[in-house]
């Protein structure tokens, strides 16, 4: 076996254990895994590192010396970080709440207390809030208060340059600290027509402790729908946002389908949900209920993008892309396909199509008509 596939047969028994219920597991084998240094790459690239230093120590795998001192330096870099993270949180949130900012958490540290009990045992990065639009101006104060500095470039109306892009970035110096405020969550391309906002998902949200504190979350079904809507945005390119997904199953196996996929119908998700939980049955062993597969697995142009997916994720050598259009197009519904296809963003060449294909001042026109051809042929993401 090549050291790359011994390493990927590892990372695919790693994210099948539950890491909250590991008594019992026998230990797993790690006698095949030669290069260390490209194991601990390879989850760090996909955000597991945490989640393989509490599988490989809770089931007692024997690892080399130098490799079990590697993996859990890397361990407590994570841990140090997500503290950090989790206290800049709470502050923030604190200072949302003197101010009655009405604000949910999603992702990052909140989504690790969500599914995984302790947060640590979630990789995290951004801190991500999701605020009404009629209180961005204050919450920014507050965050730029607090030393961040706003790095989207805005328009007059202080909405971003960026056409259908919803969130300020923030960031700061001295920590290294980011922080995105949303005003709407969208779905694989700014100029895709739908978005949900915190007037949706405020409806429907839940507390969960993170380190002793309450802190409002998207509530299960909602949580699902998002991270589906976020991994099939991204292609799914890190294997933790299928973990996350595979968890949340194990956590909530009690689901409201019918919610669910009246919730994705109108947004156009009902193919990333099915999407995100096939890819979880598939590398993570954990399969939804039969209903579930019933209203959600009934889409055939899905199947092959979880089969090549479910090949291409866990692999040292990466996912390699299939384009834009090549991804999306089987996960659009037909008129939000149509729609975007006739979107500006469809025809408008770019720096990409320049470089494709060098042309003359007088003939830059042609990119307008050999786009289509190299978004069809691009295997990039873009």
């Amino acid at each position: 076996m090549q050291p790359h596939r011994e390493i990927a047969a590892l990372v695919r028994t790693i994210v099948r254990c539950n890491p909250l219920h590991l008594a019992g597991v026998e230990a797993i084998s790690t006698a095949e895994i030669q290069d260390w240094p490209c194991f601990l790459s390879q989850v760090e690239r996909h955000r597991i590192t945490p989640l393989c230093f509490a599988v490989l120590k809770g089931t007692g795998a024997q690892l080399p010396r130098e490799a079990e001192t590697m993996l859990t330096r890397a361990n407590e870099r994570h841990c140090l970080l997500n503290f950090a993270r989790a206290a800049e949180l709470l502050q923030v949130l604190d200072a949302f709440q003197a101010a009655r900012i009405d604000a949910i958490a999603f992702k990052g540290v909140a989504l690790g207390a969500q599914l995984y009990d302790d947060f640590n045992l979630r990789a995290a990065g951004d801190l991500d809030l999701l605020v009404r639009w009629e209180d961005l101006a204050r919450a920014s104060e507050i965050i730029l208060g607090r030393g961040y500095e706003l790095k989207t470039s805005l328009r007059p109306d202080r909405r971003p340059i960026a056409d259908g892009l919803y969130e300020y970035h923030f960031e700061r110096a001295h920590d290294g600290m980011i922080l995105e405020l949303h005003w709407n969550l969208n779905f694989v391309h700014p100029r895709f027509p739908h978005s949900i906002g915190l007037e949706r998902i405020g409806k429907f949200s839940q507390a969960v402790q993170l380190a002793g504190r309450k802190v409002r979350v998207p509530d299960a079904e909602m949580t699902f729908l998002l991270l589906c809507m976020h991994g099939t945005k991204h292609q799914w390119s890190r294997l933790n946002w299928v973990c996350d997904v595979a968890q949340l199953l194990r956590r909530a196996p009690n689901l409201d389908w019918d919610r669910i996929e009246a919730e994705a119908r109108p947004v156009g998700l009902r193919k990333a949900v099915a999407l995100g939980l096939l890819l979880a049955h598939s590398i993570c062993g954990v399969a939804g209920p039969a209903e579930a597969i019933r209203k959600l697995d009934s889409f055939p142009s899905v199947h092959p993008v979880a089969e090549r997916l479910a090949r291409a994720i866990p692999e040292p050598t990466g996912q390699e892309g299939r384009g834009f259009l090549r991804f999306h197009a089987r996960l659009m519904d037909r008129p939000d396909l149509l729609r975007f296809l006739f979107s500006r963003d469809a025809i408008r060449p770019t720096a990409n199509d320049e470089a494709f294909l060098s042309l003359p001042p007088a003939l830059r026109w042609l990119h307008i008509l050999i786009r289509p051809f190299r978004l069809l042929r691009d295997r990039s993401v873009r």
